[in-house]
């Protein structure tokens, strides 16, 4: 039972923060330079970890990357997708 409210309360306050952070912003009038998709996954009981690989189309060409990390805390084992639009890359 205690393990479901953390893992419940993880998920309300990622998901909050998520909903907050697109809100704040606001993408440039101009038209996007390139894309990017990101499928990360992650495990945590004492400690986390966490994987994913992503693809960035830029200038007709698909750059592929990888993501890893390590942490201390949480609970459960969330799979996360994301999409977005780049501007203006340096």
């Amino acid at each position: 039972m205690k393990t479901n409210l953390i893992n419940s309360t993880f998920v309300g306050i990622t998901f909050l923060l998520i909903a907050g952070c697109a809100s704040m912003t606001q993408a440039p009038s101009t038209t996007p330079s390139a894309t990017v998709s990101i499928r990360e996954w992650s495990a945590a009981y004492y400690g986390s970890a966490a994987a994913g690989k992503g693809t960035l189309n830029y200038n007709g060409q698909r750059h592929h990357f990888t993501i890893s990390g390590v942490g201390v805390g949480g609970a459960g084992a969330p799979k996360i997708s994301a999409t977005g639009k780049v501007y203006n890359p340096k």
